[in-house]
């Protein structure tokens, strides 16, 4: 009887906490501050595929999305433990490299409002150079942004 509802217990847990991978796709020999930046109108909703989380940065390191930054992972506290992955992509968008951890820097996230501009939330990925620091350029960011958006 104990047995059966510990089985019981455990299904439901792995039916209600569905963890996602994430993989994150940059240009061939990108460098620098990367973003993503979550809940801009009339952007494209992240996607998910064969449970993992697909991130495909421009040329600029950016990727635009109207999904919310909780996005695959509503459940994120209770979530287990999940796997990240970067590479690097031709030109058509096929793998032809994974970027070793020790390339990628402290991943943040969070949000800001400067200037009085609606506020933006973004995760922020240091790539090439682990020491750099990206969770405080935000004019590096906004001029990104204005520019992309401007042009979409």
């Amino acid at each position: 009887m104990i047995i059966g509802i510990v089985i019981g217990f455990g299904l439901y847990w792995l039916f209600t906490h569905k963890v996602y991978d994430e993989a994150f796709y940059f240009q061939d020999g990108y460098e620098g501050c990367a973003y993503v930046v979550y809940n801009i109108e009339g952007t494209p909703q992240l996607e998910i595929e064969d449970d993992t989380i697909q991130y495909h940065f421009d040329e600029d390191g950016l990727v635009l999305t109207s999904s919310p930054e909780d996005f695959g992972w509503e459940g994120r506290e209770t979530s287990g433990s999940h796997e990240t992955k970067y590479f690097y992509v031709n030109e058509n968008g096929e793998k032809i490299k994974e970027i070793p951890e020790s390339e990628i820097g402290f991943v943040s996230l969070g949000s800001y409002s400067q200037d009085g501009r609606v506020q933006i939330t973004r995760l922020s990925i240091p790539v090439g150079n682990k020491a750099k620091a990206c969770d405080e350029k935000y004019e590096e960011l906004e001029e990104k942004l204005d520019e992309k958006l401007k042009n979409s």
